[in-house]
Order: C-alpha cells, then structure tokens, then sequence
C-alpha cells in the first residue's frame, strides 16, 4: 500500500479498541484478544488459515509440542527466490512445511517467550525438515519460520544464533498500516543462509480487524 506505515503496538491497540477489541476484561484477556485479532488478519491478508496441528519438540520445559499459527508448503520460499532445488524432494515435503507466527509485542521476543515457543517452532522445524538430505539424496529446502509482527518488536539475537546454529532460516515482516487496513510487508532473513533469499514478499491483501468468533 503506498503511505502505508509500520504497525506499533500503541497504533494496533488503537485500531482493536475502534472496532470493540481487547476493551474489557483482565489485561491478559484483552491482549489475547488483539494478538487473536492480529493473527486473523494477518491470515486472512496472506491467504494462510489458521493451523491447528501440532509439532514435536523436546526444547520446551512444559510442553511436548508447539502450534505455528500458519503452515507454508515446503520449498515455497525457494522458488521466491529462484533458488534451485529438488522439485520431486520438496513435493514430498508437503507435510513438513515451512512455520508462520505472528506476534506484537512492545519489547523483545526472546527464547523464553511464550514458555519457549519460538525455541519450540525452530527446534521442531529442525526436526521434521533436515536440509542436508532426502530420500532421494538431494538437497531438501532448508525449514523457516517466518515471523510477521508489530514494527516495535525486536527479535533477540539469542534467537537468531539458536536458529542458525539448528540450520533453520528466520525471516521477519512488518505488518504495515493505512487508514486502518493491513497488509504484511517483505519478510527479511535475520540469519545468513545463501540458500533462501535475504528478502521477499507474499502476496498480501489489505485487511482489517475484526473480533475473534466466539
């Protein structure tokens, strides 16, 4: 969107409270309501639904598993970026795919953020998806995550080692805002692989928030 700015935390609790979000309650209700609303759109923006399956990990102290909010077929980013592969491993790959979360926060996303949930999705996507190799003794595309968040929330470098030290690609977008649509801006690689692009886009339409179904 041209003039489209980066969404703030602050501008995002503006535009929930416009449309009857995240207004009464405890705070950790009416910030669940927001992120909620947050990730809808987000979804909805990207043509991505909801995911509900759940992947192993070992890496979180209370839980066994961990739920992305969005799943992006195997390879995808690969071919964004026209980097070449092994079309016949990444087709057999579907069902390991590629991670999104969305997150907006005013501060940092660490390790230990959400009881180690982004430790869980890299771990989990090191798990599934190992780069190195396939049945077919290619190359498969190496896993990522991609993470769409508010313009005020910074990715911890602790973050970014964990992933690369685990061969997984991190990516992070802005989720940009005009006249209170959104729209999810170009995702930027924070580690340094060669093999997935350092930037690229999905295709985004404007959205707005709405309030989470009950």
């Amino acid at each position: 969107m041209i003039g489209a700015r980066p969404l703030t935390m602050a501008l995002l609790r503006q535009l929930a409270q416009s449309q009857g979000i995240g207004i009464s309650g405890p705070e950790v209700t009416r910030n669940r309501e927001i992120g909620r609303a947050l990730q809808f759109a987000v979804g909805r923006s990207l043509d991505i639904p909801e995911n509900f399956r759940r992947f192993p990990t070992a890496a979180r102290s209370r839980y066994s598993s961990v739920v992305p909010d969005g799943l992006l077929l195997a390879g995808c980013l690969h071919l964004l970026g026209g980097v070449s592969f092994n079309p016949q491993g990444a087709f057999l790959e579907v069902i390991n795919p590629d991670f999104l979360e969305v997150k907006g926060r005013n501060g940092p996303i660490t390790l230990s953020t959400a009881h180690g949930q982004l430790l869980g999705l890299i771990d989990a996507l090191s798990l599934i998806r190992k780069p190195s190799s396939s049945i077919f003794g290619a190359r498969q595309p190496r896993p990522a995550l991609l993470l769409v968040t508010t313009e005020d929330t910074k990715v911890d470098r602790e973050l970014v080692w964990e992933a690369a030290k685990r061969n997984v690609a991190l990516f992070q977008s802005f989720v940009l805002e005009k006249d209170g649509w959104l729209m999810v801006g170009p995702f930027n690689q924070l580690t340094r692989f060669a093999d997935v692009p350092p930037q690229f886009e999905l295709a985004s339409e404007p959205e707005q928030l709405v309030p989470e179904r009950k």
